[in-house]
C-alpha cells in the first residue's frame, strides 16, 4: 500500500526540481471528505495556473494507498472555448487506484509542464 507520506515527498521533490514560475502548488494534508464518497481522502495536491493556458491538476491519495487525479475543470474549458458549461466536475482524470509513484510523477509531468514551460 502506497503511503501518502511518500506521494508527498515525490511531488514536493518533483515541484522544487521543476521551478514551477506559473503554477502554484498547494497541498492539504486533511482534506474533507464527503459522506458519498466511496475512499476517504488523506492528502489532497494542487497544481494551480493563474491563466488558462496551463491546465489546473487536482491530485489525491486515499486511505488504501490509491491515487486519484482530476485534470482541468469542464468550467475552465468551457471558458477557453467560450461555450456554456452544463455540469460541474473534471473534463478528464481517475477515480482514485493502485499507481506506480514513478510512473505517476512522469504523467504529471506532462500535464503541469505541458507544451507551454515555466
Amino acid at each position: 500500500m502506497l503511503s501518502h507520506l511518500v506521494l508527498r515527498h515525490a511531488l514536493r521533490n518533483w515541484v522544487a526540481l521543476k521551478s514551477l514560475k506559473h503554477t502554484s502548488f498547494e497541498e492539504n494534508n486533511a482534506p474533507l471528505t464527503h459522506a458519498s464518497d466511496d475512499y476517504r481522502v488523506e492528502y489532497k495536491a494542487k497544481f494551480r495556473a493563474p491563466d488558462n493556458k496551463r491546465a489546473q491538476v487536482d491530485i489525491v491519495i486515499t486511505s488504501e494507498g490509491y491515487i486519484g487525479v482530476g485534470l482541468e475543470t469542464r468550467a475552465r474549458v468551457a471558458q477557453r472555448l467560450a461555450v456554456k458549461n452544463l455540469r460541474d466536475g473534471y473534463a478528464a482524470g481517475f477515480e482514485p487506484c493502485e499507481q506506480n509513484v514513478q510512473k505517476f510523477m512522469v504523467f504529471l509531468g506532462s500535464g503541469v509542464s505541458g507544451p507551454t514551460r515555466d
